[in-house]
């Protein structure tokens, strides 16, 4: 199917829209370079989505007291959910009187590319975690087309850490990492693969602290090793909730990230802050400090 990444990411969008619901955002023209209108126009042209004006679909528009008015006019009963009422006023639509309503024709993706559309769910997620463009993410789709939307979503984010953990400047690894972690535990619901990334993001940023105290240490103030409360939290859940014990946490780090390209004395370092930081000891970063300034 020849569309480019950000017409794939607009077909997600405009899918079950109306116009105007379509083009209210003007992030398109911003962010990707290009106006809604036209990727309405190329999306039709393409034959991908098509103006849909069945009243099951354009019903969804109406607010629920709207739907109940039109049941109650005609004397059909009103109860139920949102769905009910609108097969309802479908079943009965030859009784109903829809003339006083303005009901729009709803954008829709075609039966035969709904396939590709389940395939491609992966790009709302780029879209909307920004760190990985869409651009990078459809290609690396498009050179992986037996890859399942969530196998994309991990492989792109592993082949960003293989790629960067190298790099002096680590953030794009560390980025990965965090992404993995968390698309594992709420995407995947794989807790044992989420703490796996956890760890190797946490340590990362621990040992990149570690690799620059000397340079830094007599040139800023203050704590030079930090974790985010939200990693600590998460950590300590791990702890109150019996999945792990300080002695498990502390194995974990150091076990999880031998692939990290960091001694094995550093990364024992490492975990041994981060066990005591998320204990809550006030002393872990001096015990830190003390083993770096007695090397």
């Amino acid at each position: 199917m020849e569309l480019n990444a950000v017409e794939v990411l607009y077909m997600h969008f405009v899918n079950g829209r109306t116009h105007d619901e379509a083009v209210m955002y003007d992030f398109w023209l911003t962010q990707y370079g290009t106006e809604a209108r036209n990727l309405i126009e190329s999306l039709l042209d393409k034959g991908i989505i098509y103006g849909n004006d069945d009243l099951s679909v354009t019903l969804k528009k109406l607010k629920v007291p709207e739907l109940k008015n039109l049941l109650k006019q005609s004397g059909i009963k009103v109860s139920g959910n949102k769905s009910a009422l609108i097969e309802r006023i479908t079943e009965n639509r030859n009784i109903i009187d829809l003339g006083n309503e303005t009901l729009k024709s709803v954008y829709t993706v075609k039966e035969d590319c709904r396939a590709f559309l389940e395939q491609t769910d992966f790009i709302d997620y780029f879209h909307f975690n920004g760190h990985i463009s869409v651009y990078e993410a459809y290609d690396y789709y498009r050179a992986h087309p037996e890859k399942t939307s969530d196998e994309v979503v991990t492989g792109v984010l592993r082949e960003k850490v293989e790629n960067t953990i190298h790099n002096k400047n680590k953030y794009d690894a560390i980025k990965a990492f965090r992404l993995l972690s968390h698309f594992h535990q709420e995407g995947l619901e794989d807790t044992e693969s989420a703490v796996h990334y956890l760890n190797n993001f946490a340590m990362l940023i621990i040992l990149q602290s570690i690799m620059r105290y000397r340079s830094f240490k007599s040139i800023l103030a203050g704590s030079h090793f930090n974790i985010d409360n939200f990693t600590a939290d998460k950590y300590r859940h791990l702890l109150e909730t019996g999945q792990m014990t300080p002695y498990t946490l502390y194995h974990s780090l150091v076990d999880d990230t031998e692939d990290l390209p960091y001694s094995y004395e550093s990364r024992k370092r490492a975990a041994r802050f981060i066990t005591d930081y998320v204990m809550e000891d006030e002393d872990a970063e001096i015990k830190l400090r003390g083993l770096l300034d007695d090397q």
